[in-house]
């Protein structure tokens, strides 16, 4: 929850970047973001694999430790060169925090429990933005930009020691195996239906990002909403977000994960569309994001509860082919997105963006939405 919640702070922030920063455009400042999940990507690709043949609880330790020095480092030095390192370090340590958390639930969690089990884990995101973003984007009004990320790098320690204390001994993972991630990687990306599986969930979490990614951007240049204002709408859209993780759960297990899917994709296609093409006013804008919200999580726990339990004795280097699609998208959203919504606006943006969504959501229909891999997906266990 920490993890998501300092790079959320950042991209709600991006608006106030260019005046902490001085001469740094918004543009630029969006790097921050991108550089973060850059190093999330790097550290899960090395990080997942080893989770399955390493002990994971020791990881997992090392890993919160080094977050937490990353963070108090980007709070007190302000060069805009020495906070893109922190970013990156930030990013490659909260990877390998992520990843094996994830990697190790399928040995944590009875059969019949995982669905619940991956829905509170898919909220965690939508935590931070409902516990923590608002708060934070408060207390930078109240005391300052270095004073409120020094406080959110401390408060990773928190939940180490409750993960310390009840922890009782190491998750069970693979014995042994090769250290090289690329083997595993090789052995993974063999499993039918793998490869192309990924390459759809980027392309639509990639689309279902945007509104993650620009709310706060697209509110502050539409709307001209103020920072509380814009957190007022954001926590909306993260209760949407806490609502989507536990509503799927049922959802899933009544209809099924393609069903389920394919409802969080029209949802996603019909309220991305009509929130940026309508004027609304604040309360339209509210609901309508409640419910965005609420239709991503439903397609993205969908592809989670297929594709995890695919390879048991794989785990880590699935959940890290999957963090770093997850994480690439999110980067590739800021890096690339950015500029083009700054070049042709965002309606213009918006069809790009739904282009996309349907292109993905085709590729997984054919690929890991199969009869082979949703038995697959059940046998995995």
């Amino acid at each position: 929850m920490v993890i998501w919640l300092i790079d959320a702070c950042l991209a709600a922030l991006l608006p106030e970047i260019a005046e902490i920063y001085k001469g740094v455009t918004i543009v630029q400042g969006a790097q921050l973001v991108t550089v973060y999940n850059l190093g999330f990507m790097v550290s899960t690709f090395f990080f997942g694999p080893l989770g399955d043949v390493l002990e994971r609880y020791k990881i997992i330790v090392t890993a919160a430790c080094l977050f937490a020095a990353a963070c108090v480092g980007f709070a007190i030095y302000k060069n805009f060169t020495a906070a893109l390192a922190f970013r990156l370090a930030a990013g490659f340590c909260g990877g390998m925090l992520t990843v094996n958390l994830w990697s190790g639930l399928i040995y944590e969690v009875p059969k019949k429990h995982f669905n619940t089990a991956i829905g509170l884990m898919a909220g965690t995101r939508a935590y931070s933005l409902v516990l923590g973003l608002p708060l934070v984007m408060k207390l930078v009004d109240w005391i300052g930009w270095d004073s409120t990320f020094l406080i959110l790098g401390v408060i990773i320690l928190i939940p180490l020691l409750l993960f310390a204390f009840t922890t009782t001994k190491p998750s069970a993972n693979q014995k042994g195996g090769s250290l090289n991630p690329l083997r595993h990687y090789y052995d993974a990306i063999r499993l039918p239906g793998i490869l192309r599986g990924l390459s759809g969930f980027f392309l639509v979490r990639m689309a279902g990002g945007t509104a993650f990614v620009f709310t706060s951007l697209w509110l502050f240049e539409t709307y001209g909403l103020d920072t509380s204002q814009r957190a007022i709408l954001i926590l909306v859209f993260g209760i949407g977000e806490i609502l989507g993780s536990w509503a799927s759960v049922p959802i899933i297990s009544k209809m099924g994960p393609p069903k389920t899917f394919y409802l969080g994709i029209t949802g996603t296609f019909f309220f991305l569309a009509f929130l940026v093409f309508t004027p609304l006013p604040l309360w339209g804008i509210g609901a309508s994001l409640l419910l965005l919200s609420l239709s991503d999580r439903c397609f993205g726990m969908a592809f989670w509860r297929v594709y995890i339990p695919q390879d048991r004795l794989r785990t880590g280097t699935l959940s890290s082919m999957g963090n770093i699609a997850f994480a690439g998208s999110i980067a590739a959203i800021t890096g690339i997105g950015t500029p083009i919504v700054k070049i042709v606006g965002w309606k213009i943006a918006v069809i790009m963006t739904l282009t996309i969504l349907l292109i993905g959501s085709q590729i997984l229909r054919f690929s890991l939405f199969t009869p082979d891999r949703l038995a697959k997906a059940e046998d995995g266990w």
